[in-house]
Protein backbone atom coordinates (compact mmCIF):
# COMPACT_ATOMS: atom_id res chain seq x y z
CA UNK A 1 0.00 0.00 0.00
CA UNK A 2 1.62 3.49 -1.37
CA UNK A 3 2.01 5.41 2.31
CA UNK A 4 1.85 9.36 2.53
CA UNK A 5 4.81 9.39 5.53
CA UNK A 6 6.33 12.09 3.72
CA UNK A 7 4.49 14.40 1.54
CA UNK A 8 2.45 13.72 -1.93
CA UNK A 9 1.85 15.88 -4.56
CA UNK A 10 -1.76 17.09 -3.51
CA UNK A 11 -0.48 17.92 0.00
CA UNK A 12 2.69 19.87 -1.22
CA UNK A 13 -0.13 21.97 -3.63
CA UNK A 14 -1.89 22.39 -0.70
CA UNK A 15 0.70 23.49 1.49
CA UNK A 16 2.57 25.70 -0.99
CA UNK A 17 -1.10 27.81 -1.94
CA UNK A 18 -2.60 27.91 1.34
CA UNK A 19 -1.36 30.75 2.20
CA UNK A 20 -2.12 32.67 -1.04
CA UNK A 21 -5.21 34.49 -1.41
CA UNK A 22 -6.07 35.40 -4.96
CA UNK A 23 -2.93 35.06 -6.23
CA UNK A 24 -1.17 37.68 -8.01
CA UNK A 25 -3.84 40.36 -6.58
CA UNK A 26 -2.61 42.94 -3.33
CA UNK A 27 -5.27 43.54 -0.94
CA UNK A 28 -5.22 47.75 -0.56
CA UNK A 29 -6.28 48.61 3.13
CA UNK A 30 -6.35 50.96 5.59
CA UNK A 31 -5.51 48.04 8.08
CA UNK A 32 -1.70 47.90 7.77
CA UNK A 33 -1.84 44.36 9.21
CA UNK A 34 -4.09 42.99 6.50
CA UNK A 35 -2.04 45.13 4.16
CA UNK A 36 1.33 43.30 5.29
CA UNK A 37 -0.61 39.94 5.10
CA UNK A 38 -1.22 40.45 1.96
CA UNK A 39 2.22 41.98 0.36
CA UNK A 40 3.60 38.75 1.89
CA UNK A 41 1.12 36.43 -0.14
CA UNK A 42 2.04 38.42 -2.79
CA UNK A 43 5.84 38.10 -2.64
CA UNK A 44 5.68 34.90 -1.35
CA UNK A 45 3.50 33.76 -5.11
CA UNK A 46 6.40 35.11 -6.79
CA UNK A 47 8.84 32.72 -5.00
CA UNK A 48 10.67 35.58 -2.87
CA UNK A 49 10.17 34.31 0.76
CA UNK A 50 12.82 36.10 2.40
CA UNK A 51 10.33 39.26 1.38
CA UNK A 52 7.31 37.53 2.40
CA UNK A 53 9.12 36.55 5.32
CA UNK A 54 9.75 40.66 6.21
CA UNK A 55 6.05 41.30 5.54
CA UNK A 56 4.49 38.44 7.91
CA UNK A 57 6.84 39.61 10.90
CA UNK A 58 5.78 43.44 10.40
CA UNK A 59 2.28 41.98 10.77
CA UNK A 60 2.67 40.00 13.67
CA UNK A 61 4.88 42.96 14.91
CA UNK A 62 1.37 44.98 14.63
CA UNK A 63 -0.37 42.40 15.60
CA UNK A 64 1.06 39.68 17.96
CA UNK A 65 -1.98 37.69 17.61
CA UNK A 66 -2.91 37.45 14.12
CA UNK A 67 -3.14 34.11 13.54
CA UNK A 68 -3.15 34.50 9.65
CA UNK A 69 0.51 35.93 9.63
CA UNK A 70 2.03 33.06 12.48
CA UNK A 71 0.80 30.77 10.34
CA UNK A 72 2.45 32.13 7.04
CA UNK A 73 5.20 32.50 8.84
CA UNK A 74 5.11 28.57 9.60
CA UNK A 75 4.78 27.67 5.81
CA UNK A 76 7.51 29.45 4.68
CA UNK A 77 9.66 27.61 7.75
CA UNK A 78 8.36 24.31 6.62
CA UNK A 79 8.57 25.05 3.00
CA UNK A 80 12.98 25.96 4.22
CA UNK A 81 12.29 22.22 6.30
CA UNK A 82 12.88 24.29 9.47
CA UNK A 83 10.10 22.18 11.41
CA UNK A 84 10.60 23.34 14.66
CA UNK A 85 10.30 26.62 14.01
CA UNK A 86 7.18 26.35 11.52
CA UNK A 87 5.68 23.73 14.43
CA UNK A 88 6.50 27.17 16.89
CA UNK A 89 4.65 29.27 14.16
CA UNK A 90 2.05 27.00 13.55
CA UNK A 91 1.34 26.21 17.33
CA UNK A 92 0.80 30.32 17.49
CA UNK A 93 -1.42 30.53 14.97
CA UNK A 94 -3.76 27.58 16.66
CA UNK A 95 -3.89 29.06 20.00
CA UNK A 96 -4.59 32.64 18.40
CA UNK A 97 -7.45 30.72 16.40
CA UNK A 98 -8.57 27.56 17.61
CA UNK A 99 -10.81 26.53 14.61
CA UNK A 100 -8.08 27.80 12.06
CA UNK A 101 -8.56 25.13 9.62
CA UNK A 102 -5.36 25.29 7.86
CA UNK A 103 -3.19 25.78 11.05
CA UNK A 104 -4.46 22.56 12.03
CA UNK A 105 -3.78 20.87 8.84
CA UNK A 106 -0.07 21.99 8.51
CA UNK A 107 0.50 20.95 12.28
CA UNK A 108 -0.54 17.86 11.12
CA UNK A 109 2.19 17.12 7.95
CA UNK A 110 4.87 18.87 10.65
CA UNK A 111 4.08 16.11 13.19
CA UNK A 112 3.81 13.77 10.15
CA UNK A 113 7.34 14.40 9.15
CA UNK A 114 8.25 13.81 12.92
CA UNK A 115 6.44 10.41 13.12
CA UNK A 116 4.46 11.57 15.58
CA UNK A 117 1.36 9.76 14.12
CA UNK A 118 -0.69 10.17 16.99
CA UNK A 119 -0.58 13.85 17.90
CA UNK A 120 -0.91 14.87 14.04
CA UNK A 121 -4.13 12.36 14.24
CA UNK A 122 -5.55 15.22 16.73
CA UNK A 123 -5.18 17.67 14.12
CA UNK A 124 -6.15 15.73 11.64
CA UNK A 125 -9.76 15.43 13.05
CA UNK A 126 -9.62 19.02 14.19
CA UNK A 127 -9.96 19.84 10.72
CA UNK A 128 -12.09 16.98 9.37
CA UNK A 129 -14.72 18.60 12.85
CA UNK A 130 -13.96 22.00 10.68
CA UNK A 131 -14.25 20.86 7.35
CA UNK A 132 -15.64 17.60 6.84
CA UNK A 133 -15.18 18.03 2.66
CA UNK A 134 -10.97 19.11 2.99
CA UNK A 135 -10.04 15.78 1.10
CA UNK A 136 -6.99 15.96 1.60
CA UNK A 137 -6.98 15.56 5.36
CA UNK A 138 -10.28 12.85 4.82
CA UNK A 139 -7.14 10.80 2.88
CA UNK A 140 -4.47 11.40 5.48
CA UNK A 141 -6.50 10.64 8.38
CA UNK A 142 -7.49 7.09 6.39
CA UNK A 143 -3.15 7.06 6.02
CA UNK A 144 -2.37 7.90 9.75
CA UNK A 145 -5.10 5.03 11.34
CA UNK A 146 -3.97 2.43 8.54
CA UNK A 147 0.00 3.44 9.51
CA UNK A 148 -1.06 3.28 13.52
CA UNK A 149 -2.29 -0.23 12.92
CA UNK A 150 1.00 -1.15 11.49
CA UNK A 151 3.01 0.37 13.82
CA UNK A 152 1.44 -1.49 16.53
CA UNK A 153 1.72 -4.71 14.20
CA UNK A 154 5.61 -4.59 13.65
CA UNK A 155 6.13 -4.03 17.27
CA UNK A 156 4.27 -7.23 18.22
CA UNK A 157 1.68 -5.30 20.33
CA UNK A 158 -1.18 -6.13 18.33
CA UNK A 159 -4.66 -6.93 19.93
CA UNK A 160 -7.79 -7.52 18.40
CA UNK A 161 -9.24 -3.70 19.32
CA UNK A 162 -6.79 -2.70 17.30
CA UNK A 163 -8.56 -3.36 14.14
CA UNK A 164 -10.68 -0.65 15.07
CA UNK A 165 -7.78 1.61 13.12
CA UNK A 166 -8.29 -0.60 9.76
CA UNK A 167 -11.93 -0.44 10.42
CA UNK A 168 -11.26 4.06 10.74
CA UNK A 169 -9.09 3.71 8.10
CA UNK A 170 -11.48 2.07 5.66
CA UNK A 171 -14.17 4.77 6.64
CA UNK A 172 -11.80 7.89 5.44
CA UNK A 173 -11.10 6.34 2.49
CA UNK A 174 -14.76 5.80 1.35
CA UNK A 175 -15.30 9.84 2.36
CA UNK A 176 -12.73 10.60 0.47
CA UNK A 177 -14.21 8.58 -2.83
CA UNK A 178 -17.46 9.78 -2.29
CA UNK A 179 -15.66 13.50 -1.88
CA UNK A 180 -13.78 12.79 -5.18
CA UNK A 181 -14.26 9.23 -6.81
CA UNK A 182 -10.57 9.50 -8.37
CA UNK A 183 -8.68 10.82 -5.25
CA UNK A 184 -5.20 9.40 -6.39
CA UNK A 185 -4.47 6.01 -4.37
CA UNK A 186 -7.82 6.50 -2.47
CA UNK A 187 -9.58 3.17 -3.78
CA UNK A 188 -6.52 1.30 -4.38
CA UNK A 189 -5.38 1.60 -0.41
CA UNK A 190 -8.60 0.68 0.55
CA UNK A 191 -9.15 -1.99 -1.12
CA UNK A 192 -5.93 -3.14 0.34
CA UNK A 193 -6.91 -2.15 3.72
CA UNK A 194 -9.93 -3.88 3.13
CA UNK A 195 -8.01 -7.33 2.16
CA UNK A 196 -5.83 -6.91 5.48
CA UNK A 197 -8.64 -6.42 7.62
CA UNK A 198 -10.39 -9.33 5.88
CA UNK A 199 -7.39 -11.44 6.21
CA UNK A 200 -7.04 -10.85 10.56
CA UNK A 201 -10.66 -11.31 11.15
CA UNK A 202 -10.60 -14.66 9.57
CA UNK A 203 -7.10 -15.02 11.65
CA UNK A 204 -9.15 -14.23 14.53
CA UNK A 205 -12.05 -16.69 13.93
CA UNK A 206 -9.82 -19.68 13.51
CA UNK A 207 -8.29 -19.25 16.59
Amino acid sequence: MKRVIGISVAVIAFLLFSVIAYATTIFVSDDPVILYNSLGNYYFKLGDSSKAKEFFEKALTLDPNNAKASHNLGVIYYVQKDLASAKHYFEQAILFDANYEKAHYSMALVLIDESDLENALTHLQKVAQINPKNVNAQFDLAVVHVELFRKKEISDQLLSSDLELLIKGIEHYNTVLALNENFPDARSNRDIVMQVLKDYEQQIMQQ
